[in-house]
């Protein structure tokens, strides 16, 4: 339900702030890896 994927976006968000404070290149090499992964899929 929308609760649950509230729940998971807050997570996620969480996860992406924590990665970007202590690397923020780590979210560059992340985007680089599944963007295309992402776009294939779709």
């Amino acid at each position: 339900g929308f609760n649950e994927t509230d729940e998971k976006r807050r997570a996620l968000n969480k996860m992406v702030a924590v990665a970007a404070r202590y690397s923020s290149s780590w979210i560059l090499v992340a985007v680089w890896w599944w963007l295309p992964e992402v776009k294939y899929i779709s």
